[in-house]
C-alpha cells in the first residue's frame, strides 16, 4: 500500500492515519463488478490531522464505474429490489408524513424562502434545479412547480423514464453539460461520498451555478462509526468518505463556497446524515 495522503488536508504520511475498520473480502458491490479475494484489502482510516474518515482499497480507482453506469440501480442485483421507476412510484405514493423526500423538499424550500427575505437568494419568476445522481427522480419530481424547472443528471440510462413525468433527464456526467447550462439550485443528495475527488465535482458544480445560486448537499454522517455495526451498509465499498461537520465545511471553503446552513439528522429510513446549503463566495 502506498503512503497515505489525505485529500482534504494533503498530509502525506503513514503516521498521520489510524485504522477504524478493515475488510479482507470484497462486499456485494465489488463482487458485482468482478473483484475477487486475490490480494484484496479495504480499510476505513481516520486522518489524524483533519479527522476525515476515508476508504483505502486494493481495487483500481475506476473499478466501480460500471456499477454506477449499469448495475447500481439494476433490480437484478441482490441489493436492489425495485427498478428506478418502481422506486419512483413507491416514493411518490407514500403518505406525506412518511415521505423522506417531502421532508427534504420542505426543508430546502423553507431555507430558500428565508434566504430570499435576507437578500441572499433572488426573487425570480422561474428557477432551475439540477439534481446530480438523482435518477430515481423523487427529489426533482417533488421539487418542481410553476416556478421551478427541474433537471436530473445521472450516468445510469434507466432514468430516462423521468421524461414522461416532466423531468429533464441527461444521462452522463457534469462535465458533459457545458458552460451554457446554468442553475439556481444544484443538489448532491448522498452523492459526494461516492466520488473519488470531491473537490473536482464541486469545482464542476460551481461552473454550473448562477452567481447567486445555491448548493444543497446531503452525506452520511461520520457519527456512524460510533452508532453503526461493522457490517452496516454505510461502510460499503461504494462509500469513499464519511464527513463530519468540520470536514464538510472545510471542503466547501476550499472549493470556493460559503456555508449558509449545516445540520445533522436521522432520516426516516434511519440514515445518519449531514445536510447543508452553501453559496459561491462573493
Amino acid at each position: 500500500m502506498e503512503n497515505f495522503r489525505c485529500f482534504l488536508c494533503l498530509e502525506y504520511s503513514e503516521t498521520e492515519k489510524s485504522t477504524l475498520k478493515s475488510y479482507v473480502v470484497p462486499d456485494q458491490y465489488e463482487k458485482a463488478v468482478g473483484i475477487t479475494d486475490h490480494a484484496y484489502f479495504r480499510l476505513w482510516v481516520n486522518c489524524n490531522k483533519c479527522g476525515l474518515k476515508q476508504s483505502l482499497y486494493s481495487r483500481a480507482d475506476n473499478a466501480l464505474d460500471v456499477l454506477y453506469e449499469k448495475l447500481y440501480r439494476d433490480c437484478a442485483v441482490p441489493w436492489r429490489k425495485y427498478s428506478n421507476e418502481e422506486t419512483f412510484e413507491l416514493v411518490r405514493n407514500l403518505p406525506p408524513e412518511n415521505s423522506e423526500t417531502i421532508e427534504r423538499v420542505s426543508f430546502v424550500k423553507a431555507k430558500i424562502h428565508n434566504y430570499q427575505i435576507m437578500g441572499l437568494f433572488p426573487h425570480k419568476s422561474n428557477y432551475r434545479l439540477l439534481d446530480v445522481g438523482g435518477a430515481t427522480g423523487s427529489f426533482a419530481f417533488e421539487f418542481r412547480s410553476k416556478d421551478w424547472e427541474v433537471f436530473v443528471i445521472d450516468p445510469d440510462p434507466s432514468g430516462k423514464f423521468l421524461e414522461k413525468h416532466g423531468i429533464n433527464f441527461h444521462c452522463g456526467y457534469l462535465n458533459q453539460l457545458g458552460a451554457h447550462a446554468q442553475f439556481d439550485l444544484i443538489s448532491l443528495i448522498f452523492v459526494l461520498e461516492h466520488i473519488k475527488d470531491p473537490k473536482k465535482i464541486l469545482e464542476e458544480v460551481s461552473k454550473l451555478m448562477y452567481k447567486e445560486g445555491l448548493l444543497y448537499i446531503e452525506v452520511p454522517d461520520e457519527i456512524a462509526f460510533e452508532k453503526k455495526a461493522h457490517d452496516d451498509d454505510i461502510f460499503n465499498s461504494c462509500h469513499l468518505y464519511l464527513f463530519g461537520s468540520f470536514q464538510l465545511a472545510t471542503l466547501l471553503e476550499k472549493c470556493g463556497f460559503e456555508l449558509l446552513s449545516l445540520e445533522r439528522s436521522q432520516t426516516k429510513r434511519g440514515h445518519l446524515a449531514l445536510y447543508c446549503l452553501a453559496k459561491l463566495k462573493s
